[in-house]
């Protein structure tokens, strides 16, 4: 048998409880949603979609001490090949 999708445009009360997805009689059911992943539901009872996640790369290292540590690092490469 197809599933029938009716379209809901409130979702007041948020996610249903599993214990309550057979309760087709209660006005919760027919104002909630399953399962709601990366929206918000207002409080109006609409939804939206989440905002994104702002990344942050912080390498903890700045462009002085790169270059200085490359320095060093031919540095003692150079030393190495003359006393070989």
């Amino acid at each position: 048998m197809q599933k029938v999708r009716v379209p809901i445009n409130s979702f007041q009360y948020g996610e249903i409880s599993d214990s309550l997805i057979m309760r087709t009689d209660s006005p919760v059911y027919n104002q909630s949603a399953q399962r709601l992943e990366n929206l918000l539901v207002m409080s109006e009872g609409s939804v939206k979609k989440r905002t994104g996640l702002k990344h942050i790369y912080n390498y903890g290292i700045t462009l002085a001490q790169l270059i200085q540590n490359s320095l060093i690092y031919t540095n003692l490469y150079l030393m190495t090949m003359k006393s070989m």
